[in-house]
């Protein structure tokens, strides 16, 4: 005990990020940890992003794994080509841990606090059969269980390169979500933007510009503004 969590780790904490719109499959996830693990503490940090969307998956964990208490576990689910050749990872960063599918969705979030460890989950390893479509129950619910339990990877994984990962990049005013407001979010981080600044946004046919403000009731009903969101992005 000890290895990794320490005795200041009491209950460890597991998320989710997932695009699966559906409380049943969420929960199976969360009753397969606690079976391994009665003392975690299970949080799903989203449930609804758009489906297949990687980008949107990886954005919000990215905007969401620092908030947790070092040691945690981050489970990201987004996963198109689940039962496919695509690899299953662990990656250990300064702080925190990341399971999940090996397509981006973990990268930026696991770069942000520097990337330490990888590991390809060996399926063979985990002692029973799997589904062909459910990994995210089947192999990493029960990986993120182990790894609360101070279990050492490299008795259900082995260490790769952080060169054979898949990385995902945000590039510059990219839409990364799109939040049940009508909040587009973007990847841009505001330089050198003072309040009632004017920007300039194109349209398939048309450019408008749009004020740069503090919040929503700067503007009347209706009309566009830009404004630095909770996430320091645009």
């Amino acid at each position: 005990r000890g290895l990794f969590f320490g005795e200041n780790m009491k209950q460890p904490i597991i998320s989710l990020t997932t695009d699966f719109g559906d409380t049943f499959a969420c929960a199976q996830l969360e009753t397969v940890i606690h079976v391994l693990n009665p003392k975690v503490k299970f949080i799903i940090a989203s449930n609804e992003a758009t489906p297949f969307s990687i980008l949107e998956g990886a954005f919000i964990l990215s905007k969401f794994y620092s908030l947790t208490p070092k040691n945690s576990i981050h489970i990201a689910v987004i996963d198109p080509r689940v039962g496919s050749s695509r690899q299953g990872i662990i990656l250990k960063t300064n702080n925190y841990w990341f399971v999940g599918p090996d397509n981006g969705s973990l990268f930026p979030a696991a770069k942000a606090d520097s990337i330490q460890q990888v590991y390809v989950i060996n399926e063979d390893r985990l002692g029973h059969s799997l589904s062909n479509t459910f990994h995210g129950r089947d192999v990493f619910a029960k990986v993120a269980a182990y790894l609360s339990l101070d279990k050492d990877p490299l008795g259900f994984a082995d260490p790769i390169s952080v060169k054979e990962l898949t990385s995902l990049e945000f590039i510059e005013n990219q839409i990364l979500h799109i939040d049940p407001y009508g909040n587009i979010k973007l990847s841009s981080v505001p330089q050198d933007l003072n309040y009632g600044d004017e920007l300039k946004i194109k349209f398939s046919n048309q450019i408008i510009k749009v004020p740069f403000c503090k919040t929503f009731s700067d503007v009347q009903p209706d009309k566009l503004l830009i404004y630095l969101g909770s996430h320091q992005t645009l």
